[in-house]
C-alpha cells in the first residue's frame, strides 16, 4: 500500500534529525502514552542513532482521533509508513503494549525482506503468553481495576486509570491474540524491571520462542517505570546491543 502524503509526518516524530546516523530506532510507546515519551531517550542515543517515536493515534496532537481498536490494526498502519524507511539499519523497541505492535511490525518488515538491527522488548512477556485472553472480556470498570493494581502504567498516578485512551488502549491489548508464524531472524533484547507486576522471569525469557536470533535478557531495578527511572542504563544497553551490527556494517562498506 503506497504512503499517503503526509502519512509519515502524522505517524512518527524526528525529536533529533540525524542524516548521518547508521542506525534508526523506531521506538513504540505504552498504554496510553504518546511519541513525547521517547524524547529524553532520544537526547541520550543522537547523533550516533536516529530515534524516531511512534505516535499513536488518539493522543497529544492526535487527540481528536479514535484510539485503534487493535494491535493488529496499529502495526499495519506504522509497517505501511516504516516500509520506505529501510534505507538505513533499523531497529524497533516497544514498551509495555508498544513491545506486542513492534513484534508485530517486526513480522512485516522481514516478509518484505528488510534485516532488522534488532527488536527491544520492554516489560513485556512474549507474545505467545500474552494475557489478552484473560482479560478481554473486562469492562471499563474491570480494566481500571486492573490498570490501578500497578499505578496506572509508567509514570502515571492511579487517577490516570480513569481516561479514556488508557482505557481504549488496555481493552486493545486484552483483544490481542497471538498468531503462531514463522519465526523471526533478528536478535531480540527483552528489558524487564524485577518488580514488575506483569511480567514474569518466565515470560521474558519465552521470547527465545519467536526469533531465530540471540535473545538477550537484561533486569532493571525497579517495576515497568524502571525506563525512566534507569533511562541512561537503558540507553547505554541499547547502544551496546547495536554495536556489533553497526560495526559489521562499517567494516562492509569500508571493504575494497
Amino acid at each position: 500500500m503506497a504512503v499517503r502524503p503526509g502519512e509519515t509526518e502524522l505517524w512518527l516524530r524526528r525529536f533529533h534529525p540525524a542524516p548521518d546516523a547508521r542506525v534508526r530506532l523506531v521506538c513504540f510507546p505504552h498504554a496510553g502514552a504518546g511519541a513525547g515519551f521517547f524524547a529524553p531517550f532520544a537526547d541520550l542515543l543522537s547523533p550516533s542513532t536516529e530515534v524516531l517515536g511512534v505516535q499513536y493515534p488518539g493522543r497529544q496532537d492526535r487527540a481528536g482521533e479514535p484510539c485503534a481498536a487493535e494491535l493488529g490494526e496499529l502495526a499495519d498502519r506504522v509497517h505501511n509508513v516504516l516500509s520506505g524507511l529501510t534505507g538505513r539499519p533499523l531497529a524497533l523497541f516497544g514498551h509495555g503494549m508498544g513491545a506486542t505492535v513492534a513484534y508485530e511490525v517486526a513480522h512485516h518488515l522481514e516478509r518484505d525482506g528488510a534485516a532488522l538491527a534488532g527488536l527491544f522488548a520492554s516489560a513485556s512477556g512474549a507474545p505467545s503468553r500474552h494475557p489478552g485472553l484473560r482479560r478481554a472480556g473486562l469492562d471499563d470498570d474491570g480494566l481500571s481495576v486492573e490498570l490501578r493494581a500497578y499505578g496506572g502504567g509508567v509514570g502515571m498516578p492511579p487517577d490516570v486509570a480513569e481516561t479514556r485512551v488508557l482505557l481504549d488502549d488496555y481493552a486493545a491489548v486484552g483483544r490481542y491474540q497471538h498468531r503462531p508464524r514463522a519465526m523471526l531472524d533478528c536478535p531480540v533484547n527483552v528489558f524487564v524491571g524485577d518488580a514488575d507486576p506483569l511480567t514474569a522471569p518466565v515470560d521474558a525469557r519465552a521470547w527465545a520462542e519467536h526469533t531465530l536470533g540471540p535473545v538477550v535478557v537484561r533486569v532493571f531495578t525497579g517495576a515497568q517505570s524502571y525506563v525512566v527511572e534507569h533511562r541512561a542504563d537503558v540507553a547505554a544497553a541499547v547502544i551496546d546491543r547495536l554495536a556489533p551490527f553497526t560495526m559489521a556494517r562499517q567494516l562492509r562498506m569500508s571493504a575494497p
